[in-house]
């Protein structure tokens, strides 16, 4: 019951294969129920720049060339990977989605490298794991129906996902920036961990008419993306339930991907993210600066990510979609981090210090990052003061994400 159907991790694994010359990672991972799940995964490997600084981000690396026979081998549930730093030359990325029945992950990975720096090797990512189809039989549906209308759409741009259409993500050194779409989202109605239905998606639009009434969960997959989930998909009897189902990227080591999403009403909530202080000098050479906003001080500055300023600490911050007529999503992407505090808040546009509609807006914050999924729901998590919902803080050097009281966020 509950959020059975919620994207599970397998923490098993080790952010990249570990300081041997070769070795195993191997384990079994038990899931809540037997079904049929589907689980997704990427390898990839490290990308030579001789003039990348010795702390760039994965892939790019500088301390040492690859070797061509590095080797990672893998086995998931009877599917098999096999790929050498050959394969992967250039920092290419290779994401894995199959399906599967049962009510564990089994795995094992081994791998040989003729160098001890973990830097060169091969780097196997985290899996989601996500529930499709459980033993139990659908509900019996009720007399009272209603509709469920939408679109499905990249949170990284806002656009729709739609079959056939090429998904650019991001320039962080990795290869390719793109892919396509082989296939429409999945997009289903689940009651707890029972499946209900699935929703028919064309060109990343969906309709449906007869819903029965009543308080689904809305669940959506689709390879390079991460698994979508929503409680609160209330369908009504006689009314029609707009969603806008936004979908992650999945993302690359050392990122994170903030997503807010709202209501019809009120249609503008923005997104704000304090960085940092930053020293002057790094500030004003950022080449995504707002030039209307620069100041030379000579004193270190704090950068705040809104729809006044899309890109902070040379870029490596950015607001990726800022949204203003309702449901979201409003987007902001973190490539790498900084030692110090981000604070992150949601603001009702023109509210003058009072908002009603922030509490009733149905409000949902949801961190990614490479290791886990976290949501923040308005009213529960956080804390609302005014216009503002303070919804959490993190810690650049331990990446320790803590939840906002006034106290501790407002500034």
């Amino acid at each position: 019951g509950g959020k059975v159907s919620v994207g599970t991790k397998l923490d098993n694994g080790p952010p990249s294969l570990p300081v041997n010359l070769d070795g195993v990672v191997q384990g079994v991972f038990k899931l809540p129920t037997f079904g049929t799940w589907t689980i997704q995964y990427y390898v990839a490997g490290p990308k030579w720049s001789p003039i990348a600084p010795e702390s760039m981000q994965f892939p790019l690396i500088s301390v040492a060339r690859p070797t061509y026979n590095d080797s990672i081998n893998g086995n998931v549930n009877g599917f098999k990977v096999h790929y050498t730093n050959t394969d992967m030359n250039h920092g290419k990325k290779f994401v894995y989605m199959h399906t599967f029945q049962g009510d564990e992950v089994r795995f094992k990975w081994d791998f040989y490298s003729s160098s001890p720096d973990r830097r060169t090797h091969p780097f196997l990512s985290h899996a989601e794991v996500t529930l499709v189809r459980d033993q139990n039989p659908p509900p019996e549906p009720s007399g009272k129906t209603g509709k469920l209308s939408g679109k499905v759409v990249n949170a990284e741009t806002g656009r729709r996902i739609k079959e056939g259409s090429t998904i650019r993500s991001g320039k962080s050194g990795w290869s390719p920036h793109r892919f396509r779409m082989e296939e429409e989202i999945s997009l289903m109605l689940f009651l707890g961990s029972t499946f209900v239905q699935k929703v028919p998606v064309k060109l990343g639009k969906f309709k449906l008419k007869g819903v029965p009434a009543g308080k689904y969960t809305c669940q959506a997959v689709g390879k390079n993306f991460y698994s979508y989930w929503d409680d609160q998909c209330e369908v009504t009897a006689g009314g029609n339930l707009v969603k806008t189902v936004s979908l992650s990227p999945i993302l690359n080591p050392g990122q994170a991907r903030i997503v807010l999403e709202w209501a019809r009403r009120p249609k503008d909530l923005d997104s704000y993210l304090s960085t940092p202080k930053q020293d002057s000098a790094v500030a004003n050479a950022a080449p995504h600066r707002n030039v209307h906003r620069r100041r030379r001080s000579r004193r270190s500055q704090e950068c705040v990510i809104s729809y006044r300023r899309k890109h902070c600490l040379a870029g490596s911050v950015r607001l990726d979609v800022d949204q203003r007529a309702g449901l979201g999503p409003e987007t902001i992407t973190l490539d790498a981090w900084s030692p110090g505090e981000y604070v992150y808040k949601v603001n009702h546009y023109g509210a003058r210090g009072k908002s009603k509609g922030l509490k009733a807006s149905k409000a949902e914050v949801t961190l990614y990052t490479q290791d886990y999924v976290k949501v923040f729901e308005v009213g529960k998590e956080g804390a609302v003061d005014g216009e503002n919902w303070y919804v959490f803080s993190i810690d650049g050097t331990t990446r320790q994400v803590s939840q906002c009281t006034v106290a501790s966020c407002k500034k």
